[in-house]
C-alpha cells in the first residue's frame, strides 16, 4: 500500500499537463516508451558498431591472414602427427592392460586346481527362466551363465572360481577413465562383467548364446587364427553402456578356445578425453576405424561432417549385435574421400565440407589399425586467429566506452520517466509476490486486489484471487483424500500379515507354509534341483502346560520358535505347523546338509533353559524326491522320521532313510 501511494502521487502526465488516461493496456504504455524514447538512440549506436565492425575487418583481418600463409601446413601436420603419436601411445596402453588380462584369465585355465573357493564369498540364483546370475554385490564383477547351459557342478564350479577373475577386472578399469568395463566372456555362454549389474538377465536376455556375437566369435580360430588383440567396429553394447568399441583377445587353453578377454571404450570417452586438446585449436579431430567408421571425433568435426547424433536404443535386452550405422562411414560422408581410400597418405588439400576447402590429415595407428584425421579450414588457423582476436579486443574496448558513454547519457536523461513507469507497473506486482509468499509459506488468505487502472495487472490480480482460493480448496479435498488412502493402506497390510502369521510366535502359520511349500515342489520338479523339509515337536509339551500352565507354555513355545529362527539360513523358511510342532522348509539342501541344521536347532534348544524349564525336540527330516514326491506324502515322510525320532527316547534326530522305509 505505501508503494501505491507513490504511485497515485506521481502519475504521469502528458505534455500539456493533464492527468494521462489511466485505463489503458500494458502494451500500449510500452510501445509508447519504447518509440518515443529508445529507437532513435538504438539506431544511431548501431551505426556507430556496424561502421567500426567493418574497419577492423577490412583493415586488419586480412593483413594478419595473409602473413602466415607459409606456414599454415607445417603447422597441421605437426600438430597432427603429435596428437597421433599421443593416440597411439594410450591404446598401447590399453593393450597392454589387455594383455595382463588375457595371461591371468589362461593361468586359470591352464591350472585350476591351483584356485580354491574356500574364501570366496558370491551367491547365484536361477532366474525362472533358467539363466543363473550373482545377486550380491561384493565389489567384485556381476556372474551371467545362459539358461542355454545347463546348471551342473561343474559349471556352478567354473562360476564360483572365476571370481578370481575380479581384481584384475577391477584394477584396470578403474585405474584407466578411458575404459568403461571390462569383461570375460566364454564358450558355453557364461558373462563375468565389472562394474558389477544387478539383474543381468533383464540386460541381456534369459537365452543369450555368446559365441553369435561379435566381441566373441571375431577372436576365434576362423577369424583370429595367430590369437592377437581384435579392435573391433563400433557397436551398441548389450550391458547398456551405450555406443563402444571392443579390444579382445583370445583365451586358450592348449588349443582350446575357453573364452574371450575384453576392454570396452564408449565413443563418448573417446571424443571427450582423447581429442579434447584439438578443439582449443580450432581443428576438427576424428578416430576412424581401418573400414573407415567414425570412431570418435570432437565438435568441430560434428559441426564439419553436420553428424546427426547417434541414437540410444530403447531398454531391454538386445537380441543381435547393432553396428555403427553407415551415416557414420567418412569415405561415404565425404565424397572427396573415396579418392584417398584411406592410403598412407598424410595431407589433401582442397576438401569440401559444406561447400568450404578444407585441408584433411590422415596418420595411421599402428596399434589398432585405425586412422587420426584433422580436418582444417583452409581459410582459418590458430595463429591468425589469436591475432584477430587481439586486434578485436582492442577495437572492442573502443566500442564498449562509445557504448558505456552513450548509456550513461541516455541513462540520466530516462531516469526520472523510467522510475514512474516503473513504480505504476512494479507496486501491484510487488504486493502479489508478497502474498503469494505469505500464501505459500503461512497459508494466510489472498486479499482481494485493488484496482489499478492497467488492463493486464488488474485482470492477473482478479485470475490471482480466483485461483489462490481454489488451490486452497482442492489442497484441502487432496489431503483428505491422502488420509483416507493411508489408513485403508495400513487396513489391508495389517490383515494381510494376520494371515500368514501365528499371532503366537510370530512365524509363518500352516496356511503360508502350504503355498510355500506347493511352490517349492514345482520348482524342484522343473529344474531338478533339491530341498529338505525338517519337522520338529517339543518333548513332553503337555506336561509343560499340565504342571506350568499355559502361559509358561506359550513361552515356551515363543522361546523355541525364537531359537530356532537364530539357528536357520535366511533363506530357510519357518511355520508353526499346530500346537507344539513347528515345519522347516531348507532349500537347495540334501540330507545330510539337513541333518547338520537339525542337530544345531535341537542342541540350541536343549542348551538353553526357559523360565527355568529344561526343554528338548525331537526332530524328523526327509530330503525331496524329485520325480515323485508331492505334499501329502513329503508331509508324511518328515511325520514318520518324527515319530521315530520320538519311539528312540525324543531329544534326537532322524531321517526318513533311517527308518527303513522305501524312498517313494
Amino acid at each position: 500500500r505505501g508503494l501505491g501511494d507513490v504511485y497515485k502521487r506521481q502519475l504521469p502526465k502528458t505534455d500539456e499537463g493533464l492527468p494521462m488516461n489511466t485505463d489503458k493496456k500494458l502494451s500500449s504504455l510500452l510501445s509508447q516508451i519504447i518509440y518515443k524514447y529508445t529507437i532513435a538512440s538504438t539506431l544511431f549506436i548501431t551505426c556507430v558498431v556496424i561502421g567500426l565492425f567493418y574497419f577492423l575487418n577490412t583493415s586488419i583481418t586480412s593483413r594478419l591472414l595473409t602473413e602466415y600463409e607459409e606456414s599454415k601446413l607445417d603447422l597441421i601436420i605437426n600438430d597432427s602427427t603429435h596428437e597421433a603419436n599421443h593416440i597411439n601411445q594410450a591404446l598401447v596402453n590399453i593393450d597392454s592392460q589387455l594383455t595382463l588380462l588375457r595371461n591371468s584369465q589362461s593361468d586359470f585355465f591352464e591350472r585350476p586346481q591351483a584356485f580354491s573357493s574356500d574364501y570366496l564369498d558370491p551367491e547365484f540364483t536361477v532366474h525362472e527362466s533358467g539363466a543363473l546370475f550373482k545377486t550380491n554385490d561384493n565389489g567384485g564383477s556381476s556372474l551371467y551363465y545362459s539358461a542355454l547351459t545347463p546348471m551342473t557342478t561343474d559349471t556352478i564350479e567354473k562360476a564360483l572360481k572365476t571370481e578370481w577373475f575380479d581384481s584384475n577386472l577391477k584394477e584396470i578399469t578403474n585405474n584407466n577413465s578411458l575404459i568403461i568395463q571390462t569383461y570375460f566372456n566364454s564358450y558355453d555362454s557364461m558373462n563375468r562383467l565389472y562394474p558389477f549389474i544387478k539383474e543381468p538377465v533383464n540386460v541381456f536376455g534369459p537365452t543369450m548364446n555368446i559365441p553369435d556375437y561379435n566381441f566373441y566369435y571375431l577372436a576365434d580360430s576362423e577369424h583370429n587364427p595367430d590369437r592377437s588383440t581384435v579392435w573391433l567396429e563400433p557397436y551398441y553394447d548389450p550391458a547398456g553402456q551405450g555406443w563402444i568399441v571392443s579390444v579382445i583377445s583370445p583365451i586358450y587353453n592348449g588349443d582350446f578356445l575357453e573364452g574371450v578377454a575384453g576392454i570396452d571404450l564408449t565413443l563418448n570417452q573417446l571424443s571427450n578425453q582423447i581429442l579434447n586438446n584439438y578443439d582449443t585449436k580450432g581443428f576438427g579431430a576424428l578416430l576412424v576405424s581401418h573400414s573407415g567408421h567414425i570412431v570418435a571425433y570432437n565438435d568441430n568435426a560434428e559441426r564439419l561432417l553436420t553428424l546427426d547424433p547417434l541414437v540410444i536404443l530403447d531398454d531391454g535386452p538386445i537380441e543381435e549385435v547393432v553396428m555403427i550405422p553407415e551415416s557414420y562411414n567418412l569415405v561415404k560422408l565425404v565424397d572427396d574421400l573415396s579418392l584417398i581410400s584411406l592410403s598412407d597418405r598424410s595431407l589433401y588439400n582442397n576438401v569440401m565440407l559444406l561447400n568450404r576447402p578444407n585441408i584433411v590429415t590422415f596418420n595411421k595407428l599402428e596399434e589398432s589399425g585405425w586412422y587420426f584425421v584433422s580436418i582444417v579450414d583452409q581459410n582459418t588457423f590458430d595463429k591468425d586467429r589469436l591475432l584477430i582476436e587481439e586486434e578485436t579486443k582492442k577495437s572492442m574496448i573502443i566500442i564498449f566506452f562509445l557504448l558505456l558513454f552513450s548509456t550513461l547519457i541516455i541513462s540520466f536523461f530516462y531516469h526520472r520517466k523510467a522510475q514512474l513507469f516503473s513504480l505504476r507497473i512494479s507496486s501491484p506486482i510487488a504486493n502479489f509476490a508478497q502474498q503469494a509468499k505469505n500464501f505459500s509459506i503461512d497459508s494466510l488468505d489472498i486479499e482481494k486486489p485493488e484496482h489499478v487502472n492497467i488492463v493486464e495487472i488488474d485482470t492477473l490480480g482478479k485470475e490471482f484471487y480466483l485461483m489462490a482460493n481454489q488451490i486452497r480448496k482442492r489442497t484441502n479435498q487432496l489431503i483428505e483424500s491422502q488420509t483416507e488412502n493411508r489408513r485403508a493402506d495400513e487396513t489391508i497390510k495389517k490383515h494381510l500379515k494376520d494371515s500368514i502369521t501365528d499371532p503366537l510366535t510370530n512365524v509363518f502359520n500352516r496356511r503360508k507354509f502350504d503355498d510355500v511349500l506347493d511352490n517349492e515342489i514345482l520348482r524342484s520338479t522343473r529344474y531338478q534341483s533339491t530341498f529338505s523339509l525338517i519337522m520338529l515337536d517339543i518333548d513332553y509339551f503337555k506336561e509343560i502346560n499340565d504342571t506350568h500352565g499355559h502361559t509358561v507354555g506359550d513361552d515356551v513355545l515363543i522361546n523355541v520358535a525364537s531359537l530356532i529362527n537364530q539357528s536357520i539360513r535366511i533363506t530357510d523358511i519357518l511355520a508353526r505347523w499346530g500346537g507344539d510342532e513347528f515345519v522347516i522348509l531348507a532349500p537347495e539342501t540334501g540330507e545330510l546338509e539337513a541333518r547338520a541344521l537339525a542337530e544345531k536347532i535341537r542342541s540350541k534348544i536343549e542348551l538353553n533353559t526357559i523360565n527355568g524349564i529344561r526343554v528338548t525336540s525331537s526332530i524328523g527330516l526327509t530330503q525331496v524326491n524329485t520325480n515323485g514326491d508331492n505334499v501329502r506324502n513329503l508331509l508324511s515322510k518328515a511325520d514318520k522320521a518324527l515319530y521315530q525320532a520320538k519311539k528312540l527316547g525324543r531329544n534326537c534326530v532322524v531321517t526318513y532313510n533311517e527308518i527303513g522305509e522305501p524312498d517313494r
